[in-house]
């Protein structure tokens, strides 16, 4: 979704900041034509009646881009969409936040829970061509307090745990033409550390699905939430 800057000026703010779900619909401060991008009147348009939900409910669910915050959803998205529909999908962007420092969080949650997402993404939305995934948390800070205490213990945990799930990910969507994944700025220093790249080359670099640099399948690793601010722990930084 695109947002007015103060030049009233569209720009895109990125899925990891995405404000969609909590603009009001009814504030008369914004532009009409901003508005209009966003007030198409689909539903009212598909209860109108039998023939236009036929005809309008699969351009509903083909050409719109679906924009995913829960982790919870998104483990069970036959629960909450048909999965006829759910076929139908052709982009995603998931947005997670997993609520890594709550108090009852379940340590072996997130890497359960991943691990499992994106191992039944492929069955449940087979015809993705262009997914989008921001990590919004600063998973460098909770694996160091749960899994591994050093920066030799992280690398290959963050190798073993989310990035060969996403190599896996991508190679199983047999129609994918884009595929962005989102980490927090810190996590992505890191990457860009570990794959000795430039300063010139970290705002966003290329991972093949074999794990390397090479094109073909794979995915852009970008920088998404600034939490440099703010660091919880300095594995990430070091």
């Amino acid at each position: 979704m695109r947002f007015l800057d103060d030049g009233h000026r569209f720009y895109d703010p990125g899925i990891f900041e995405d404000r969609c779900i909590t603009l009001s619909m009814t504030d008369d401060s914004w532009p009409e034509e901003f508005l209009a991008t966003i007030r198409v009147g689909a539903i009212g348009w598909l209860l109108s009646c039998r023939q236009a939900y036929v005809e309008g409910i699969e351009i509903l669910y083909s050409t719109n881009t679906f924009h995913i915050l829960s982790p919870y959803l998104s483990a069970h998205l036959p629960s909450f969409i048909l999965p006829q529909r759910l076929s139908r999908i052709r982009k995603v962007e998931f947005a997670w936040e997993w609520g890594m420092f709550t108090p009852q969080r379940d340590e072996e949650t997130f890497e359960r829970q991943l691990a499992s997402i994106l191992s039944k993404l492929p069955v449940e939305l087979p015809r993705l061509t262009s997914l989008k995934i921001a990590f919004q948390d600063n998973i460098g800070a909770y694996a160091c307090m749960h899994t591994c205490p050093s920066r030799g213990e992280f690398a290959p945990w963050l190798e073993g745990k989310v990035l060969v799930p996403l190599d896996a990910l991508v190679q199983a969507l047999p129609v994918l033409e884009e595929c962005e994944v989102y980490f927090t700025a810190s996590i992505h220093w890191f990457l860009g550390k570990e794959a000795a790249l430039d300063e010139s080359e970290r705002g966003r670099f290329w991972r093949g699905a074999g794990g390397g640099g090479e094109r073909g399948r794979g995915y852009w690793v970008c920088e998404g939430r600034d939490d440099t601010p703010r660091p919880v722990c300095g594995i990430a930084f070091n």
